[in-house]
C-alpha cells in the first residue's frame, strides 16, 4: 500500500482520535453531507534522497496537511492537539510503510458559513507533518534447523 493509505491507517489506531472522528478520516475533502469532526489529508510534495555512491536512496521525504475539524473551535483544538501528541516524533510500520512522523506548523482555526448562514457549520484548522517513509522491509526467513 502506499503512503496515503497507510497515514490513513495509522491515525485510525491512535484510539482517542477514532473514538472522535470514527473512520472519518479521507483523502482531499469529506462529502458535504458529513457532519464534523474527521480529519483530512493531502500528501503536498515527495522526493528521495540521493546518496554520493548508490543512486536514491529507500526513503523518502513527504509534507503532508491535515485538515482538522470540529463543530466548535474547542473540538478542533482538542482533535489537534491529539494528533500533534500522538503523531510527532513517532514512527511505525502500518500496512506495508514505515513511516516517521514530525509536527512542523499549524493554522488558525477558521469559522466555515454555509452559504447564507451567520453562524458556522463548522471550525478548521490545518496542520502540517513532514514525513519521511519507505517500504516496510520484508520480515526476516523463519529460522531453519541447524
Amino acid at each position: 500500500m502506499g503512503l496515503e493509505s497507510s497515514l490513513r491507517a495509522y491515525i485510525l489506531t491512535v484510539a482517542p482520535v477514532a473514538a472522535l472522528v470514527g473512520n472519518k478520516v479521507r483523502p482531499l475533502v469529506m462529502a458535504a453531507k458529513e457532519k464534523p469532526p474527521f480529519v483530512t489529508y493531502e500528501i503536498q510534495k515527495s522526493q528521495s534522497f540521493d546518496t554520493l555512491s548508490d543512486g536514491p536512496a529507500d526513503y523518502r521525504l513527504a509534507t503532508v496537511e491535515l485538515g482538522v475539524y470540529g463543530r466548535d473551535y474547542d473540538q478542533v483544538a482538542d482533535l489537534s492537539e491529539l494528533l500533534v501528541t500522538h503523531l510527532d516524533g513517532k514512527g511505525t510500520v502500518t500496512t506495508g510503510t514505515e513511516m516517521d512522523l514530525s509536527f512542523d506548523d499549524e493554522t488558525e482555526t477558521d469559522p466555515v458559513y454555509d452559504e447564507g448562514k451567520s453562524e458556522p457549520s463548522q471550525y478548521v484548522r490545518v496542520q502540517t507533518f513532514t514525513i519521511m517513509y519507505r517500504p516496510a522491509p520484508p520480515p526476516p526467513p523463519p529460522p531453519t534447523g541447524a
